[in-house]
């Protein structure tokens, strides 16, 4: 009825990602694909029309981002790794035209996680290495200017892990310790402020279960031993 109405476009976008969420929960990843598809193509259009838009480039960097993920989830890796990159330009170009925003900022970090842990499962270290040292050093920022943030922090442990899990497929246990010891004090703090949740509970586990994992490769059997029942 008022297709020239910018806000209504972005509402029906919004409604488009939304069905695409439904549907990739639902293992429909054929409609998920079209939703998205859908949403993007006006998202695009708006910021053709508005490209000094922050909030339009916000919804089309989110909307990459969930095609990625469909595209990973379905082992389409080379289509997943164009829309993480289209992702991260576009966030990118927010965090320098906003650079207090911190909520740009985080999503920007999730992506380069997001991109390393990609490139991860590809064998392809280099790449990951960059984007987890991108994304730590965000992390590292944001939990700095709002320390009592569980999202930031939880991303900081994330961040720290992932950086952890390269050192283990590079084969330098010494340097996946160390992350792993600089995850597992922000993971417990989690669990001291939120002792019910099973997330945090879990992140603590695994990252004891990692840290025993290279004491055994460094030869530390007591070490190890001490995590491994921690865990």
């Amino acid at each position: 009825r008022a297709p020239d109405r910018a806000e209504y476009g972005l509402d029906l976008s919004t409604s488009y990602g939304r069905m695409g969420i439904l549907y990739a929960g639902l293992g429909d990843p054929a409609r998920a694909q079209e939703s998205y598809q859908k949403g993007l193509a006006i998202q695009e259009d708006l910021r053709c029309r508005a490209p000094d838009s922050a909030e339009y480039a916000f919804h089309s960097a989110l909307t990459f981002e969930w095609m990625a993920e469909l595209c990973e989830s379905l082992t389409e890796l080379a289509e997943a790794l164009e829309y993480y990159q289209s992702s991260s330009a576009i966030n990118e170009g927010l965090c320098r035209s906003v650079p207090d925003n911190a909520e740009y900022a985080h999503n920007l970090s999730v992506v380069y996680g997001k991109l390393g842990k990609l490139y991860l499962r590809q064998g392809i270290p280099e790449p990951a290495r960059e984007n987890y040292q991108k994304s730590l050093a965000i992390s590292e920022e944001l939990y700095r200017r709002v320390p009592d943030s569980a999202e930031y922090a939880l991303a900081l442990s994330f961040s720290y892990s992932n950086l952890g899990n390269l050192y283990v497929m590079l084969r330098e246990p010494a340097r996946a310790l160390k992350s792993y010891q600089q995850a597992l004090p922000i993971s417990e703090y989690l669990c001291r402020r939120a002792p019910n949740n099973t997330e945090y509970a879990r992140n603590v586990s695994v990252t004891y279960q990692g840290l025993g994992d290279q004491n055994m490769s460094l030869g530390q059997p007591a070490q190890a031993r001490e995590n491994y029942q921690q865990a």
